[in-house]
C-alpha cells in the first residue's frame, strides 16, 4: 500500500466500545524521496469508535509505503475492526474484520492481510461472492418446497462455506443488511453440513451444528456479525449456512456490488402446516432447489 498526497492517511476504528482494554497497533513504513528510502514506525492504540490514523501523511512530493501492519485485541470480548484510508475526510475502507480476544490482525507485503488465533497459528477465512442473475450456481440458492416439511411460500437462503480445515467449535459470519426486517415470528442463522455437494443428486441430507437466533441484529440495517457455537464439527466436512425468516417485513441482504441489495431470504408467507426453521429441525433433506434470485457477499471465520 502506498499514499502519496499529504492529505492522505491509514486509519483504524472500532465499531463499538471495548469493555476494558483497547487494541493495540505497530504499522512500519517506509518515507521515499526522490533521493532516499527512511523507515519509520508508529505504534499506539485504538479509541474505541474515534478514528486514530496509524500511518500518517508522507512530506510534499514523498510518498510513504507500508511493510507491516500489526493489530491485537486486548480486550476481554470480540472487537469488529477496519482498516481504512483517509483522504481530505472521505474514507475508503480497505479491510475489515471480527478479532477475538487475543487474536491479531497482520499485514505484510508478502502475504497480504491474515488473523492468527490466540496460539499464533493462521485462521481460516474463505469469501463468497456471486453475480446477480439468473444463473444456477451450485453454491448459492434458495430451496422451496421440500418433501420433509409442508412450506407454503417459504424460502431460504443456503450458502456454502466451502470445507472445513479443522474442528471448530464456532462460526463467525460477517454481512451486510440493507433493509430491516420487521413484525417477526423467527429469523435465524444455521450451519449445517451436507452429506454431498448441493446441487448433485436429488436429495441431500443434512445436519445442523449449531443455531442463533438472529431476530435483534436482522431489526436494523448495517454490517453484522453472527457467531454460532457448533458442536460434532470435523474436518473434511462440507459446511453451510441457511439463513431462514418468517415476517412480515423479510430482510434484504447487500450483494457482490453493495449498491445491489438483494432480498435472498424470502421465507415469512406460510399459509399452512409445519414452517421449516434451523432451531426446529436438527436433520434435514432437501430434495428440490430454485434458482438464484440475486447474490449475497458473507464472509467467514472459524475457531
Amino acid at each position: 500500500m502506498i499514499i502519496n498526497n499529504t492529505n492522505e492517511t491509514i486509519e483504524i476504528v472500532l465499531a463499538g466500545n471495548v469493555v476494558s482494554t483497547q487494541a493495540s497497533f505497530l504499522c512500519s513504513f517506509n518515507e521515499i524521496s526522490s533521493t532516499t528510502i527512511t523507515p519509520y514506525e508508529t505504534n499506539g492504540t485504538s479509541d474505541n469508535t474515534t478514528a486514530v490514523t496509524i500511518m500518517g501523511s508522507p512530506s510534499s512530493s514523498n510518498q510513504r509505503q507500508v511493510r507491516e501492519i500489526n493489530i491485537r485485541n486486548n480486550d476481554a470480548a470480540s472487537i469488529t475492526l477496519t482498516v481504512r484510508f483517509n483522504d481530505t475526510s472521505i474514507t475508503r475502507q480497505i479491510y475489515r474484520v471480527v478479532l477475538l480476544p487475543n487474536e491479531t490482525l497482520l499485514y505484510t507485503q508478502d502475504a497480504g492481510w491474515n488473523v492468527f488465533d490466540v496460539t499464533s497459528m493462521k485462521k481460516l477465512s474463505t469469501i463468497h461472492v456471486y453475480q446477480t442473475g439468473n444463473l444456477r450456481m451450485v453454491d448459492l440458492f434458495y430451496g422451496t418446497n421440500a418433501s420433509l416439511v409442508t412450506l407454503s411460500n417459504s424460502n431460504y437462503a443456503i450458502i456454502s462455506l466451502g470445507k472445513a480445515d479443522k474442528a471448530y467449535t464456532q462460526i463467525t459470519l460477517n454481512y451486510r443488511i440493507s433493509t430491516a426486517s420487521a413484525i417477526v415470528t423467527f429469523n435465524e442463522m444455521a450451519i449445517y453440513r451436507v452429506a454431498q455437494p448441493m446441487g448433485l443428486g436429488t436429495q441431500q441430507v443434512s445436519q445442523r451444528l449449531g443455531f442463533v437466533d438472529t431476530t435483534t441484529p436482522w431489526s436494523t440495517p448495517g454490517s453484522k456479525t453472527t457467531t454460532i457455537t457448533v458442536s460434532n464439527l470435523k474436518k473434511g466436512y462440507d459446511l453451510y449456512v441457511v439463513m431462514a425468516s418468517q415476517a412480515t417485513t423479510q430482510p434484504v441482504f447487500y450483494a457482490a456490488n453493495a449498491s445491489d441489495p438483494t432480498t435472498c431470504i424470502l421465507a415469512g408467507n406460510n399459509t399452512g402446516g409445519v414452517t421449516w426453521r434451523p432451531s426446529l429441525n436438527e436433520m434435514y433433506a432437501f430434495t428440490t432447489f430454485g434458482n438464484v434470485v440475486g447474490s449475497i457477499h458473507i464472509s467467514w471465520q472459524g475457531v
